[in-house]
Order: C-alpha cells, then sequence, then structure tokens
C-alpha cells in the first residue's frame, strides 16, 4: 500500500453502507477546508512530497462531496451479492 494508490477506509465490525456515510463526508468536508502545512510534506517524510497540492486536494474533496456523498441513494451503497 502506497501514499498515491488511493483511499482507505478499514473498519471493524459490521457495518452497512448507509452508516459510513457521515464519517466520510466529515472527513472529505474537513479536507475541502484544511488550511496549513500538509502533514508529512518534506523530503525526510515523503518521496513524492513535491506532488503534494493543498488547493488541488481541497478542489478534488469538494467535488466527491458534491457530486457523490451529498444525496447518495441506496442505489449507490447496495452492492448486488
Amino acid at each position: 500500500m502506497g501514499c498515491l494508490t488511493g483511499f482507505y477506509l478499514v473498519l471493524k465490525g459490521d457495518w452497512q453502507s448507509r452508516e459510513i456515510v457521515p464519517v466520510v463526508h466529515e472527513m472529505f468536508s474537513y479536507v475541502s477546508a484544511f488550511e496549513g502545512d500538509i502533514p508529512a510534506a518534506t523530503p525526510v517524510e515523503c518521496g513524492n512530497y513535491l506532488l503534494k497540492d493543498l488547493s488541488a486536494a481541497r478542489d478534488a474533496a469538494r467535488t466527491y462531496l458534491d457530486k457523490t456523498v451529498r444525496g447518495i441513494d441506496d442505489a449507490h451503497l447496495i452492492y448486488p451479492q
């Protein structure tokens, strides 16, 4: 698992997709409004530190909230078995 491979959400227990939406919404809201230094954005801490772009991250988080998380319905939360 590397830092450029995506978003991971690890849960323990029995969760329904709908129960996770508030947590995902809170996290992406936090990212979309984040101000300050990006954690671990130095050459010592990250080999890809030059790729960190706070403005782009905030924009991506806002887009994900607006187009995916807000108003999500069961068709996008319940997977066929």
